[in-house]
């Protein structure tokens, strides 16, 4: 998980890549500025946050998140999304 006391306001990019995390981040974390989360091989992710804060959201790309059954509905709110990779 993130640390409670990270920064993100102007956070634009998330690679975590291969990571082993199962859990990016609880609710309470809002990431106002994101555009693009990559976290390519991470097997073991099980859930992804609700990204509906990020209102300029561009380019989710989850590619061989094995664990990961279910993307969250709040996707559909993400007026700016082009880019969706779920490749298994």
């Amino acid at each position: 998980r993130l640390p409670s006391r990270f920064r993100q306001n102007h956070l634009v990019e998330l690679s975590l890549q291969y990571s082993n995390l199962e859990i990016l981040w609880d609710r309470t974390v809002k990431l106002w500025n994101l555009r693009r989360l990559d976290v390519t091989g991470s097997e073991y992710l099980r859930e992804l946050p609700d990204l509906s804060a990020s209102k300029n959201f561009e380019e989710l790309i989850i590619e061989g998140c094995v664990w990961l059954r279910k993307i969250p509905e709040s996707i559909r709110r993400l007026c700016y999304l082009t880019k969706l990779n779920t490749v298994h």
